[in-house]
């Protein structure tokens, strides 16, 4: 059973489900999005983990029910109490002015195969900025090996760490030719 299990529902069809279980505290949100449902999940702290769009031909609102029930089986939750809708903020400092106002925006390239980088705006200064933490970049190499060459993914397999911090420095580079500042 969950420490705490809070449902809330927007007006826009958004559905956020924050959650505590065996001491790790998530937030599950699934959003309507263009051809799709945008699904999340973060940790305590706004931090991206895991996200993905699923193309959906259909209801959109029937396909966040069932992956939020989905959801809820998978981490045994039967009962959550319902809350009022607020936004999931990232707990960070802008980069540019240093308020805590970073609102996510969701920056989907026509490239499907192109993994998502957590994009946020301060809602003061209008930054651009990004938060790449390691869960989330260690889910994108788990999920986009093909993307590699046989070379890197030998070299991921003898030095992950070496590869990993090698991964965050090109990151870092192409952010800042794009004037993208990294959130730390």
């Amino acid at each position: 059973m969950p420490d705490y299990a809070r449902l809330s529902r927007s007006d826009d069809g958004r559905v956020k489900l924050e959650y505590s279980k065996d001491g790790k505290e998530r937030i599950a949100l699934w959003e309507p999005f263009g051809v799709g449902v945008f699904e999340t999940i973060f940790d305590k702290d706004g931090a991206v983990l895991f996200q993905n769009l699923l193309y959906n031909q259909g209801n959109k609102q029937s396909m966040i029910e069932g992956l939020l029930k989905k959801h809820l089986d998978s981490v045994n939750i039967d009962k959550a109490t319902r809350t009022e809708y607020t936004e999931v903020k990232l707990k960070k400092k802008c980069p540019g002015c240093g308020a805590m106002l970073l609102e996510r925006v969701i920056d989907l390239k026509d490239d499907p195969n192109v993994p998502v980088m957590p994009i946020y705006v301060c809602s003061g200064c209008k930054t651009r900025s990004y938060y790449l933490s390691d869960a989330y970049l260690e889910h994108l190499l788990k999920t986009n090996e093909s993307l590699f060459s046989q070379e890197e993914r030998s070299y991921m397999d003898s030095n992950k760490t070496g590869f990993v911090d090698e991964l965050k420095e090109y990151i870092i580079r192409i952010f800042a030719s794009k004037r993208i500042m990294r959130i730390k």
